[in-house]
């Protein structure tokens, strides 16, 4: 909250945070990674609403497996479903375009 009192007075800004697609689906074996990234998501959901008249843009990002070397393959909890991994340059990119 210590940006936003910077924000307000200005009348614009923009808070990205980034989260995971645990955020938005649950993973067997996972439940504290994913009350926290739900949490992530609620927040800032909530903090959307507060900020639309002061006219700050909230955004959270929700991306799968990023390719670094916290993923491991042979623990994919979604089989099946990844095709690729992201590289952690097409965040900075997502970013970079909603910035």
């Amino acid at each position: 909250h210590a940006v936003i009192q910077h924000m307000i007075p200005r009348k614009a800004g923009k808070i990205i945070n980034v989260s995971s697609v645990a955020g938005v689906r649950g993973i067997s074996g996972q439940v504290s990674y994913c009350a926290s990234k739900h949490g992530m998501v609620g927040f800032a959901d909530a903090l959307t609403q507060e900020l639309i008249p002061h006219n700050i843009q909230v955004a959270t990002i929700c991306p799968g497996a990023i390719d670094t070397p916290l993923w491991d393959p042979e623990i994919n909890p979604y089989p099946g479903d990844i095709k690729k991994t992201i590289q952690p340059s097409e965040i900075v990119d997502l970013i970079s375009y909603i910035l």
